[in-house]
């Protein structure tokens, strides 16, 4: 039997064999005995002389890696590797710069706009090698480490939201095939009620596909690589209550006083913004939703302790119970899902801690049944360097 691959399965087949290495520096010479020396290595090759013509030939020829000097006219290496980061295809690339300069502040220069690896010149071709195939071997383990969290994650989609998806389609497919069938015969008050339950089917799905697109991001790594491209020094004071005021309508519409009590000032952290402000913003729809019946309060503060500033969310709700405590982060996990089922689809709070573990920090719980929750974002304080 004669097995015939596509153009796709052939190209993937070819770079896991014969990885593509784009080598980009100026000095000619230099280019010619880096080229030499990996294609001996079994290494495929392409070249440019300048940060401009190496974007051009990524785009027409996808590397595996790029090596590239930092000093060159038109587009140095630093501006290079700046674009190839801020590009969602090559968000994992490896990187490694070619530098005569040693001291460390060029060092820091490179490793943070992306770089993986730093080699200084002169440098011995066998280190060169060395620092390819290291490069390569941990890029092969993302790609399979990924590849793994995307089928887990397919599997969790295909056994656990099998009736997630249909309920608020059911909605959606009754009420359109009632207006259909009956158009006519349909009065104004019951036009109203389908078309109201058609959109919150609508808004049902949409806002589960968009948290398990958001979600993928975050098992693939995609979102760490725009973490490490966009964060930066945050006035967390500000970022707060920017995201409380954006939910005092939300919280008016369920009843629920949403209380400022933060200190007037909290050290700068580091972190992404958006996703800082998501996370925090799922964390106070969750309390909306388990607040009490009586007296709906939702009170927000915030205090440093132990180099770590916390930012805490306390709600005087139902409360979660202890042998569920455990479980409050597991994806698709529903507290009292008998009960609460239509208020969400367990993917909000593994959400946060996802992006909580990014910044390099984490979230906590404490609850009792029937008095409430408090769930802690805490945030390292930055490093003095």
């Amino acid at each position: 039997m004669t097995i015939v691959l596509s153009d796709e399965e052939t190209k993937e087949s070819s770079a896991l064999s014969c990885p593509r290495i784009l080598v980009v520096e100026d000095d000619l010479a230099l280019l010619d005995g880096i080229r030499d020396v990996l294609e001996l290595a079994d290494y495929e090759v392409i070249t440019a002389t300048n940060g401009a013509e190496a974007l051009s030939v990524m785009g027409k020829e996808p590397p595996d890696l790029v090596i590239s000097d930092i000093m060159m006219p038109q587009m140095d290496g630093l501006q290079l590797c700046e674009r190839v980061r801020q590009d969602f295809r090559w968000a994992m690339l490896p990187f490694i710069f070619l530098t005569a300069k040693s001291q460390k502040a060029d060092v820091r220069q490179g490793m943070g706009v992306g770089a993986d690896d730093y080699l200084t010149k002169p440098f011995e071709m066998e280190d060169l090698l060395s620092a390819v195939a290291s490069r390569l071997q941990r890029a092969r383990s993302i790609k399979a480490e990924t590849m793994e969290r995307l089928a887990h994650l397919r599997e969790d989609i295909l056994r656990k939201l099998g009736h997630e998806l249909r309920t608020p389609l059911t909605f959606i497919k009754g009420y359109t095939e009632l207006l259909a069938e009956s158009a006519s015969e349909v009065k104004a008050d019951d036009w109203e009620v389908s078309l109201q339950a058609i959109k919150a089917g609508s808004d049902r799905l949409s806002a589960l596909v968009e948290d398990l697109v958001f979600l993928a991001g975050l098992e693939t790594g995609e979102a760490a690589a725009i973490y490490e491209r966009e964060k930066e020094r945050l006035n967390l004071v500000k970022l707060v209550r920017d995201v409380l005021a954006s939910l005092q309508e939300v919280a008016a519409g369920q009843n629920t006083i949403l209380v400022d009590d933060l200190r007037s000032s909290l050290p700068i952290v580091i972190g992404h913004r958006a996703f800082l402000a998501d996370a925090l913003r799922r964390i106070l729809e969750n309390a909306f939703k388990f607040a009490g019946s009586h007296d709906r309060r939702v009170v927000v503060s915030g205090d440093v302790r132990a180099n770590e500033v916390h930012i805490d969310v306390a709600d005087n709700g139902v409360g979660i119970a202890e042998n569920e405590l455990p479980h409050v982060f597991d994806k698709f996990y529903q507290v009292n899902r008998e009960k609460m089922e239509q208020r969400g689809v367990g993917l909000g709070l593994p959400i946060v801690k996802v992006i909580m573990e990014m910044h390099g920090g984490r979230v906590e719980v404490q609850s009792k049944l029937g008095q409430g929750s408090v769930f802690t974002l805490v945030l390292p304080l930055p490093s003095v360097s």
